[in-house]
């Protein structure tokens, strides 16, 4: 047992310390190692601490907020702090700073930012009589920004993250970039859990804005994965990082059933990765749109690696004639190919055909409310020409003029 005796003991007094005991059950009461000691306050102490949380910036200047605590009994008059960082030896000094006894005050230092995250070190110049607390350690994280479309296929060999994302809230470290375990035989993002306990990761992507215009957001990320228990979680982050919202979990709903085992998992080049699609369009419109960044949860507990590759963010446009009519035919004039669009699921639609000008039939295809919201049609046998497309709904019949 400890106990502080400073309040009950006036400066310069006397003091008896008596022990009383009593016993109820007959057994003995032994006391040991009986120790009273004073601790003189240092004169010289200062301490360095961070006084915001892990600092994480959207914007090109990186504010970081330390905290400066004299913690000694005589006014500190010339103290010197200097902060520094691992990327480009950036260092910046702030320098005779006062400081009365027992007070403390805030020191802002504006770093310049860079994607990424980098190791900062803030020390006093001169240490004091407790060189223990003289010096802060953090990593600092800057969220980059980035244009849409957006999209990575993890193939930088030589870097062992994406140099514009970073990483949060991680036990351990396992995101990290896989030259070889692709779905193509190249890059891909790994986390890595081999044959350790549970480990957890965040994943962030940088910062990008929906335009206004844009109709859907299309989110598309292929993963493989072994174990049933590792998890693989997508989220939205809006006001750089202090709003999240989560939209789906990947794994281990969408875990390869096929495949199973522990440790050192790579999946072969005809591994059959799952494809993952999500709109995230609506969720956007729903907190108000502007800047985001989406965010990857991993957490591993089966012992066992999983991979992510070819990410893709696509915006999408609908044309207005399309938003309007609620079909349309593209591309416009057609070509070998084309495309028959509905804006929604056409449940009544019932068949289309395809005649020339002489009232031929070329192409026809009938449908009993399953007709895809997207009919291609193969015209390459087609000769250049007018043509008419009759689409057949429940109550009416619509015909569009073609050409090629």
């Amino acid at each position: 047992m400890r106990f502080n005796l400073t309040s009950l003991i006036a400066p310069g007094q006397q003091a008896t310390i008596l022990f009383a005991g009593t016993n109820k059950f007959g057994q003995n009461i032994w006391l040991d190692n009986i120790s009273i000691s004073a601790q003189n306050p240092r004169v010289n102490d200062l301490e360095l601490s961070l006084a915001n949380a892990v600092p994480y910036s959207c914007n090109t200047s990186f504010p970081v907020s330390l905290k400066l605590t004299n913690k000694g009994n005589v006014i500190a008059d010339s103290a010197v702090v200097i902060l520094s960082n691992s990327i480009g030896n950036q260092s910046v000094k702030i320098s005779n700073l006062k400081l009365q006894a027992g007070r403390d005050t805030t020191i802002i230092f504006p770093l310049a930012g860079q994607p990424g995250s980098f190791s900062t070190t803030a020390y006093l110049a001169t240490p004091d009589e407790n060189a223990g607390n003289d010096t802060a350690r953090f990593l600092a994280q800057y969220a980059g920004n980035a244009a849409l479309p957006y999209q990575t296929g993890f193939d930088n060999a030589s870097a062992s993250y994406p140099a514009d994302w970073i990483q949060l809230a991680s036990f351990g470290s396992p995101w990290r970039l896989s030259t070889q375990n692709g779905i193509y035989g190249t890059g891909a993002l790994g986390f890595n859990n081999s044959g350790l306990p549970i480990q957890t990761a965040t994943a962030v992507l940088p910062q990008m804005v929906l335009a206004p215009d844009i109709d859907s957001l299309i989110f598309t990320i292929s993963t493989a994965a072994t174990s049933s228990s590792d998890e693989l979680s997508l989220s939205i982050l809006t006001n750089c990082g202090q709003t999240s919202i989560n939209l789906q979990t990947l794994l281990p709903n969408a875990a390869d059933p096929a495949a199973s085992g522990t440790g050192q998992f790579m999946p072969a080049p005809n591994h059959p990765w799952r494809l993952h699609r999500i709109d995230i369009k609506p969720i956007l419109d729903n907190i108000g749109g502007g800047n985001f960044q989406l965010a990857l949860h991993g957490r591993a507990v089966g012992g066992t690696n999983f991979y992510a590759d070819n990410l893709k963010l696509i915006p999408v446009r609908i044309p207005q004639a399309l938003k309007d009519k609620g079909y349309g035919i593209y591309p416009v004039p057609v070509g070998n190919q084309f495309s028959i669009w509905h804006l929604r699921p056409p449940t009544d639609l019932r068949g289309v055909s395809i005649f020339t000008a002489t009232g031929q039939l070329l192409w026809q295809q009938n449908f009993s409310g399953n007709a895809p919201q997207i009919i291609r049609v193969n015209s390459t046998a087609w000769p250049q020409g007018v043509y008419l497309a009759h689409l057949i709904y429940q109550n009416n019949t619509v015909v569009e003029k073609l050409v090629k």
